[in-house]
This record gives structure tokens, sequence and C-alpha cells, in this order.
């Protein structure tokens, strides 16, 4: 006891001078508190990062980024609890007694108590912190999908110039805007693209938009196009000029580099441009725009357009390629060159009706051929609107060739609401059911399927476009314009846009008489009464919002089957509208509505569709006993469903139910329940807060597409690209005793979509207990919050396997305390997982491995993987002993791996008979992440953060690599080198890696580098918080192994590096003929380029621009030799805290002349 005392006062008399006596005897006395106070510190601290974590996993689901001083947070409290726990795990197991428990070892209580404080302050002080991290995300702007307009691309010569010269000025700082104009069909918005996909693709600018004007621009979704590209959050509610104003300050002043694309401008846009809140002018600092049109005018004179390039015709030759590659084998299979040749030379070189002409006649005989080219030499006595006759006569060419009329109507359809701008495939189906084109079909299912088929055909004739989205459709604007064309030649189906034009169709007698379909769009003013007997169909938008319709207006229109108002005044409904009797389809779009109870007379109804600020609906809806759709999804304000209105439609196939379904008036389980009266039912979309509100008998085995969210709150399904599920499901149960076993799971055809969030019931195997059939159409699962589950798929050894999840493609699982293995049993089917493309873990402590070899052989289509904080997990794949069998991982693009502390490889195989911990600890340590057992053929990215490995990759298995594009390291506090060298004796390569980033992996001694890895892609180069690391280049590197090395270099950033010594050596100067940018901080180098046994060098730096040295306290040189420096384009010379050394001397600066004389800063020592 007394040598225990005298040591410890031994310790605090050498510490005294910190601090005082009475302090440090406060550890021994306080030993117990100080405890109380970590442990409660370490619990709130917990409670702090499981807020701001599902904040960040919010974030991931809408697709957002996280800020970087949050993940700079995450990272630190990660260290932090880590450590805190050791201080409370290690006293909780030390003996704190001596002399056989006799007496306190003060030693102990002192050394232990005084961690506890100093622990508990810094935990305190980080927890604290989170108060001022402000925003956890921002959105970033999604990339243009460049390839796949692109597919059909063919690179002529003559467009190829085109494309160098509009980036040359795109480059360009004094210009601003650039145009490219040609006629309708000539491929300028395709040539825009490829200029796009360029300028993204070189990094000419951080954010490329891409956006279709059309002749009568929709201002609004012109906005939100932008915005959403832009990462630009719009108010739900805000007004045209509020959201102009927010894009306008962003696009003129933002951060960002901007090019923002304008494809397909006309005469009148500048007025619709400045609605949106485009700068023109010289307004647009940060943005420049490439502009696409048909004349030079528009381009010249109305956009006042500084560089434009004109686009022609293709040549003969070109066109002949286009043509025979369009058209397939057919021409050389049936002889057909020589008409073929004649067909091709009536296009006139323009690339639409080179591409519909052909792709019209392939696969056809002699005798279609020649009959094409006698419609193509005919004299044209038809209105051509605004596209040539040539290429009408085209256009009708391909029309004529559809095979039914149903198809023909299908496609004039698409054509005029392609002048609206509205290219909805939703809007198309419904319009078709109003107006009876969809021959013998009546139920919306049906139909459904219907006008797929027929958009599939019209993309096949390539008279509609591929896109990106599968709930829209897309035309190309000439086609569009032949197609009206040819529905008032041919149909009697009037656009009309201009008030003259209405006046004069209105003046001429016949005119409107016999007309079957009008589109008003932009019109002052509406006629009082319109005499159309023949119409049909109906649409209508205002110039100005909220026009009153004239009481007698729909009088003389008693066949119209379709009726699409927009932002109009409807309280109360016009007098002439119950004279609608043989209305089908009724839209309103955000219009104002009174009193609708006029809508139950009108008994032919089908589908209603209602975007409006209604807050109850009428109960005469109910009366509309043929209603097939009822679309309520946009009428946010809706607050009251009178009772027995829904269930009194009793042929009702397809409800959609607005989100916020528990703001209604007096809604429970026995308002749901009149559901169960729609026996026809087959879509639905519904949002219930509370599961106990779903009543037990209610049914939904007939359901064929639908999106229901039941918990009590609606958790967003992450973002999916454009292709959106028809089948979602979303349960939030946080009540145990509420089973899900025998529910809605079971009942629901073929989900797509499925998110269980919370306990589910007592759920501990997702595949046994909630459906036997392996979720066969199962595309998106997510799992979270679930204490008890055990397994994802376990199969009993007495039941007999089944095809796990084979559609599946995304699986996200977190926060799942007891899962130990997503797939147990033995599974005998290769089509287990076989679609997946992307596993998200996060927080499954109890997880050792994602799949193993067995599974993992088959993941064919897998694309990305993250794992993020399982503090067991111990390999991705897990390899059985025996199996030799190689795993390819032939689509894997993106692997995130984060705080996976006992991560030992990406796939491990178990040795047979070692049974030693520390052998196998041993060996484990010498081996590379990647072994070469796991081969990447397409791997992009790698980002490894908290991973306990001393290698990354050994040199012989880089084959694997050839595509990896990024590397990012951090946090990895046991790595020694990123490459292990193998013994070889030819070099290798990364040859694709573009950028490299490494920070804290203090274990890091010597140089990145190595003479036996070359990097001949390499653009960026970030290093921080390396204080051990003292060389970046092997200094001994000859000038003949550099040749190859790093010679696309343009960014280097090195931060917080204290024993770096120099930051190059001079023989890799010499073939940094890229660099850009050069950023150094807080670091020791002495010299910015390491001397070597020479004579005189100079060194060039051809391409520099930017040079930044902060915070440099040892600097006393560029190169400590006699040398020579030149930077021709140096513009920005940046030096604070680097006392020793004087900037313009340093670099020459007084050589240069005065007009290119680089600005100079420096704060803290005048030059």
């Amino acid at each position: 006891m007394a040598e225990a005392a005298i040591t410890v006062a031994a310790e605090i008399a050498a510490e005294h001078v910190v601090e005082s006596i009475s302090t440090q005897l406060g550890y021994i006395w306080n030993y117990k508190t100080n405890f109380e106070i970590l442990e409660g510190q370490h619990r709130k601290l917990k409670d702090t990062l499981a807020q701001v974590q599902h904040s960040v996993e919010e974030a991931e689901r809408k697709g957002e980024e996280i800020e970087q001083k949050v993940l700079s947070w995450l990272d630190r409290v990660g260290t932090i609890n880590k450590e805190a726990t050791v201080i409370i795990d290690d006293n909780q197991r030390a003996n704190m007694r001596c002399f056989k428990s006799l007496c306190l070892d003060l030693k102990k209580r002192y050394q232990h108590s005084k961690k506890a404080a100093f622990k508990a302050k810094e935990v305190s002080k980080v927890e604290k912190e989170r108060n001022s991290l402000g925003e956890i995300s921002y959105r970033t702007p999604p990339k243009e999908p460049w390839d796949q307009f692109l597919n059909d691309y063919k690179d002529f010569e003559s467009r190829r110039s085109i494309v160098e010269n509009v980036l040359k000025e795109l480059s360009n700082s004094d210009v601003n805007m650039v145009g490219i104009c040609g006629m309708g069909g000539a491929g300028k918005t395709t040539l825009a693209m490829v200029v796009g996909k360029r300028a993204e693709e070189d990094k000419l600018f951080d954010v490329v938009v891409f956006v279709e004007v059309t002749e009568k621009p929709d201002v609004k979704n012109i906005q939100g196009t932008i915005a959403g590209k832009l990462g630009l959050e719009l108010p739900k509610k805000g007004t045209e000029s509020v959201i102009a104003n927010k894009l306008y300050e962003q696009l003129q002043k933002g951060r960002k580099n901007i090019l923002l694309i304008l494809d397909n401008i006309w005469e009148g846009c500048l007025e619709y441009l400045k609605k949106v809140g485009i700068p023109l002018g010289g307004d647009h600092q940060a943005c420049k725009l490439l502009l696409t049109a048909r004349g030079i005018d528009v381009l010249k004179n109305k956009m006042d357009c500084q560089t434009y390039f004109p686009v022609g015709d293709l040549n003969e030759n070109d066109a002949w390629a286009l043509f025979k590659k369009m058209a397939g084998a057919c021409i050389e299979l049936y002889g057909l060159q020589p008409i073929a040749s004649e067909v091709a030379k009536r296009c006139g070189g323009l690339p639409v009706a080179i591409v519909t002409v052909a792709k019209a006649l392939k696969g056809k005989q002699e005798n279609a051929w020649s009959n094409a080219l006698l419609e193509l030499e005919r004299p044209s006595l038809e209105n051509s609107g605004s596209v040539t006759s040539e290429t009408y006569k085209c256009i009708q060419l391909s029309y004529n060739q559809l095979n039914s009329d149903e198809l023909k109507s299908i496609f004039l359809l698409c054509c005029t609401m392609g002048f609206t701008s509205d290219h909805s495939f939703e809007r198309l189906l419904r319009y078709g059911m109003g107006l009876n084109l969809l021959n013998t079909v009546c139920a919306m299912g049906e139909a459904r399927n219907r006008v797929n088929k027929l958009i599939q055909d019209l993309k096949n004739s390539f008279l509609l476009l591929e896109t990106f989205d599968d709930e829209r459709f897309s035309i190309h604007d000439v086609v569009c314009d032949a197609g009206r064309a040819i529905a008032i030649n041919d149909h009697n189906k009037y656009t009309v846009n201009d008030d003259c034009i209405l006046q004069q169709n209105l003046a001429e007698e016949n005119t409107l008489k016999n007309c079957t379909s009008i589109t008003l769009h932009d019109i002052s003013k509406l006629p009082e009464e319109l005499d159309c007997p023949q119409l049909k169909f109906l649409y209508v938008k205002p110039k100005t919002r909220f026009s009153k319709i004239p009481d007698n207006f729909f009088k003389g229109m008693p066949n119209l089957g379709v009726v699409h108002l927009i932002e109009m005044v409807l309280s109360p409904l016009p007098a002439s509208f119950h004279l609608l009797k043989k209305l089908q389809t009724f839209y309103l779009d955000w219009c104002h509505l009174g009193d609708i109870a006029e809508i139950g007379n009108l008994k032919n109804l089908k589908i209603i569709v209602l975007s409006s600020d209604i807050k109850q609906l009428s109960e005469e809806i109910g009366e509309l006993t043929r209603l097939k759709v009822l679309d309520l999804s946009k009428c946010y304000k809706l607050e009251v469903i009178p009772p027995n209105t829904i269930s009194r439609l009793t042929q009702l196939e397809e409800l959609y139910m607005p989100d916020d379904i528990c703001k209604w008036q007096g809604v429970d389980g026995e308002r749901l329940g009149e559901l169960e009266h729609l026996s026809q039912l087959t879509a639905l979309q519904i949002y219930i807060p509370d599961a106990k509100l779903v009543p037990k008998g209610l049914l939904f085995q007939k359901l064929q597409r639908y999106t229901i969210y039941i918990g009590k709150r609606r958790w967003r399904f992450p973002y999916r690209s454009y292709n959106r599920t028809s089948r979602i499901l979303s349960l939030k149960y946080d009540d145990a005793n509420i089973s899900v076993k025998d529910g809605i799971i079971k009942q629901l055809k073929e989900i797509e979509d499925l998110q269980l969030i919370g306990k589910q019931g007592g759920v501990k195997n997702v595949l046994y207990e909630l459906n036997r059939d392996g979720f066969p159409k199962l595309k998106h699962f997510e799992v979270k919050f679930n204490p008890e589950l055990v397994y994802i798929v376990d199969f009993p050894k007495q039941s007999e396997p089944c095809v796990a999840f084979p559609h599946l493609q995304t699986l996200s699982l977190g926060y799942l305390s007891s899962l130990e293995k997503i797939c147990h049993g033995q599974f005998s089917s290769p089509y287990s997982f076989c679609q997946l493309k992307t596993i998200r873990v996060q927080r499954c402590v109890k997880l050792k491995n994602i799949f193993s070899s067995s599974i993992a052989g088959h993941l064919s289509q897998l694309q990305e993987i993250r794992v993020f904080d399982c503090e067991n997990m111990e390999e991705i794949f897990s390899i059985v002993g025996g199996e030799n069998e190689e795993i390819v991982l032939e689509k894997l693009e993106s692997l995130d791996l984060y705080e996976l502390p006992k991560l030992r490889s990406f796939s491990y195989e178990e040795e047979v008979g070692c049974t030693c911990d520390e052998e196998r600890q041993m060996k484990d340590s010498l081996l590379p992440f990647f072994d070469g057992k796991v081969k990447f053929h397409n791997l992009k990215t790698i980002s490894l953060l908290g991973i306990n490995l001393k290698y990354v990759f050994s040199s012989s298995s880089l084959g694997s690599f050839v595509q990896l594009q990024c590397l990012y390291i951090r946090y990895c506090t046991v790595l020694e080198e990123i490459i292990r060298i193998d013994d070889l004796k030819n070099n290798v390569e990364l040859p694709s890696l573009k950028t490299l980033r490494i920070v804290r992996c203090p274990a890091m001694k010597s140089f990145i580098f190595s003479d036996k890895v070359t990097f001949p892609s390499l653009e960026e180069i970030k290093i921080s918080d390396m204080d051990n690391l003292e060389m970046i280049w092997n200094n001994q590197l000859e000038d003949s192994q550099n040749v190859h090395n790093c010679q696309k270099l343009s960014k280097v950033s090195v931060k917080k590096c204290q024993s770096l010594k120099n930051l190059f050596p001079a023989s890799v100067v010499g073939n940094l003929l890229q660099l850009k940018d050069i950023y150094v901080e807080e670091c020791g180098i002495k010299e910015i380029v390491a001397k070597e046994e020479v004579g005189d060098r100079t060194f060039v730096f051809p391409e520099l621009t930017s040079l930044s040295l902060h915070n440099l306290p040892k600097l006393k040189c560029f190169y400590p030799g006699i040398h020579t420096t030149k930077w021709p384009m140096l513009k920005k010379l940046d030096v604070t805290g680097c006392d020793k050394i004087d900037a313009s001397k340093l670099f020459n600066i007084q050589k240069v002349t005065l007009e290119d004389q680089p600005d100079i800063v420096a704060k803290e020592k005048k030059f």
C-alpha cells in the first residue's frame, strides 16, 4: 500500500508542473464520478450520432451528397466513440484493488480516472459541435444520360469539325453564348448532345444541363428541369417570378461553372427564357449558353448570339452510309442497292428524313421500295406546315407504312401532345381511352399494355425517340410538325397558338365545323361559343392564368370525349358544361374549383383527373358508376371525402389518393373499408399513417399496380435512376404485436419494391416467413431498424429450397442488430440474386460477410457494393475451403467500405487446419486486401475508410483493375503501402486511374509511387493529414522510368504532411506538362523539387495557372541547385506563412511582363 502511494505521489509530483496537486488528487477521489460523467456523455454522444446518421440516411435516400464537414465530424465521432468505449471497457475489466484485494490500487484508480476525465471533455466537446454543423447534405445534379440518346450516333467528318469548333468557342473566356443552326431535322440536337457529353468528359464545366425549349415553352417545366439538374430545391407553391429570381441568381453568380444547352429555340422564345430566369446578354458570368435554332436570325438578332455554326445537309456519301445503317441487311440481301440509292437521295441529306424512311422500309421487298420511291417523287399538294415539302413527304411515307389505323391515331395524338410539351405516357393512355382509339380494349390494365406496345412500334419506326424515362415518350420536333400537318390535312385536327389564327378559323365557317380535335395554347381570350359539332378532343391553356370560361363555351361541342383544362377558373362550372353527355376523360390541372356536383350528371365519364385546390370532394362523384380512373394524387389541400362516395364507384379500376391522408376528417378503418366494395380495382396509390387502420377484411389480391405506404411516417424510397416500379409497398411497424406474416405482403401480387422498417411483428427470417416463393418479381428491397431479424434468407433443412430473389436489383440493409447472415442454408439454384446490381449494408453488427462464394459466383450483374459500420465484418465474400472456381464481378463499378475494423480481405478463404489465432493473424496481416481471388474487369471507383489493412493491392493483381478511375483511402491507420510490390521483372500500371486521394494513414512513411507501377492517366492527387509520409515519389526514379508516368497530371494538393521533405523529384517534373494547379499547406517541405546530382536544370510548367503555398515554415527554395523556371500560363501565385522565402525572386516573377504578371497574394509577408 505504501509502495503504491509513493508511486502515485511520484506521478503527481512529476505532473504538477502542468496541473495543480489538488486537481491531480481529484482524479483519485473522483474516480467513480469521472466514469459516471464519461458514461453519461458517451450515451449522449451515441444518441446525437444516431440522429445525425438518420439524417444522413434520409439524405442518401433522396440521392443527396453529404457535406464534408458532416463526414469529418462523423469520422471524429467514430474515433472518439471507439476510444471512449475502450476506456470504459478496460475499467470494467480492471481490478482496482491490490495486495490480494485488501487495498485500493491507487495507481490504477489515478490512471483510469484521469483518462476518463480527459475523454469525457473530448466527448462533450465533439457532441456540442453537432449544433454548428448546419446543413447535413446538399443536392447534386444528375448527369445527363448522353449514351442512351447517342447510341446510334454516327461520327461523320463534317459533323466532327463542328463539334470541335463549338467546344473551342465554349473554352474561350470571352465567349458566353454559342449557337448551332440548321433546318429542322439536320441533326442540331444530336450535335448539341455530343458537345454536352464531351464538355462533361473533358471537365470544361462543373455541370452540363440539357433542356428542350420548343416553340411554346412550358416555363415551369423548364424551371423544374434546370433546378433539378443544378440540385436546387424550388418552393412547391412558388410563382414563376419567384422561381425565376432564384434560378437567375444561381446561374448568374453561382459557384459552379455551368453549361446550359437550350435546344430548339424559336423566334418568340426570348420572352419565355426571361420568365424562366435564364441570364441573357452579358449577365451570365458563371453560366455559358449553347443554343440550337432553325434560323440564323433567331440566334444573331433575337438572342444576340456571338458565335454560331450552321449545320447543313449530309453529303451524298455520309447520307448513303447512314441510310444503309438504318435500313439494315435487306439492301444487300434483296439486291436493292440501285432503288435504295434513289430513295436515299430523295431524303435530301436530312438525317431525320433518312432515318425515318430507311427504318420504315427495313426488311421490305422490292415492291415496297418501288412504291415508296413513287410516293417521294410525286408532287405534294398538301399543306406541309413548318417543314419542307420533301421532309413532309418522307415523314408521311413513314406514317403511311404504319400497319393499322390504331397506330396512326396514337402517332397523331403524340404529335398533338408534343406541341404542348406534354409527353406523358399516362395522359396519352387516358386521352386514348377517352377518344376510343384503342381497338376492342375496355379494361385500363389491358389499355396500358396496348399503349406500351404501340409506343414501342412507333419507336421501331423511328417516329418516336428512345427516352430515359419510362413515364414519358419523346418525339423529334420535325416529326411532330409533320405529324400535325398530316392531322390537319387528313383528319381535321387543329393546333392553334395565336389569337389571330383562332379568329381567322372562326371567320371561315366550315374550318372548325368538321374539326375533330382542337388544341388552344396560350390564347388570350376564349370565344363565347365554339360551333364544333364533330369535336372530340379539346385542350385549353390560356395565356393569362386563371381565366374564366364563358357560360356558353361548350354549347356547340356535344360530341366531346376528352377535355383538358389548365389554370382555368371553374367556380362555378360553365352553364353549358352539363351538355357534355359523351365526355369520357376530364382533366383539370391547377384549376380553381368551387362546387363540382354537376360532374355527377356526366354519366359516361370514365376518367377524372383533378389537380386542384379543392378541400372537399363532391359526393355526387359517387354517382359516376362507369368511372374507371379517379386520380386525386395532386389535390394537396383535400381534407374531406364524404362517406359512401368511393364505395359507390363499383366499376373503378384505378384510384390515386393524395399523400396526406392523415388530414382527412374522420379517417378510420371503417372509411378505408370502402375499398372493399371496389371489386374491379387493379391500381391503388394510398398512404395510411397507422397500420391499425387497415381493415382485416381488406383484400389486395387483385391489385396489379400499387404504391402503398403504411406507417407513422412516409419513408420515401431511394432515388432509382429514371425508371420507377409499378408495385411498391412500404411498411413501417414499430409495434411488435402487428403481424405481417399473414397480411398484406402475402396478398399483394408480384411486389417489385418492398421496404420494411421496424420490428415487423417478430419476423426473424424474411424469405421463409413472408414469401416462400422467393419474392420472384421483387426488384428493390430495403430492411431497416429491426432488432429481431436473424436472416434474410434461411431455408430449414426439411424444406425444399426455392430460387431466392431472382429479379432483385437493389438490396439495402441497415441497423439490424441481430442479423447474422444474409443467406443461410443450402442454395442449389444459380438464379438466386442473379440480377442484383446494388448491395448496401449499414450497422449490422453481427454480420461477418455479405455472401458466400457459391452465391458471389453468380452475381454477374453486380455494379455497386457499399458496406458501412459493421464492426464484425471480416470479408465481403467468404470462400469455403476447397472451392477453386474463379469469381468474376464483370460489371462491378463502385466499391465503398467504411468503418469495418475487422475486415481482413475482400474475399477470404479459411485455411483447413489453421487453428492458431496468432498464426492466422500473422498470415492475414501480410495479405493485400485484393488478393486476386476475385476479378474486377470494370471496377471504376474504390473508397476505403477506417479499414485496418496494410496493403490494398499486390502488384501481381493489378491486371484486374484496368478500369479503375478513382481511388479514395481515408483513416486506414495501419496502411503501409497502397501497392505491395511482388517479385516483378516488368513494370505494371493502373492505366485508367484519374483521381487518387489519401487522408490520415499514419503508418505510410515511404513513397506512394513506385518505380514498378505507372499511372499514365492520373489527373488529380490529393494527400492530407499524413504526418509520417516522407516522400510521394521514389526519388531514385530515373527519367526513363517516367516517360509514361503521370503525364496527364493536372492537379496536386498536399496538406498537413509534416515529415514530407519535398513535393517532386526532379526526374518527375519534366513529365508534368499538363499540370495546372499546385496547392501545398502545412507541410514540412524544404524545397518543392528535390535536388539531383546533375548540372543546371530547367523546369518548365507550360500549363500551370495556379500555385498556392500556405504555412510552410521550412520551405527555403524551389530547387536547391542551379536552375531556371518557366511559368508561361501562371495567373495566380498565393504564398502565405512561408517566412523563409521571397516569392518574387523564388519564382522569377521579375522576368514576367507586366500584363502577364500573376496575382500575388501574401498575407503575412510583403514581396
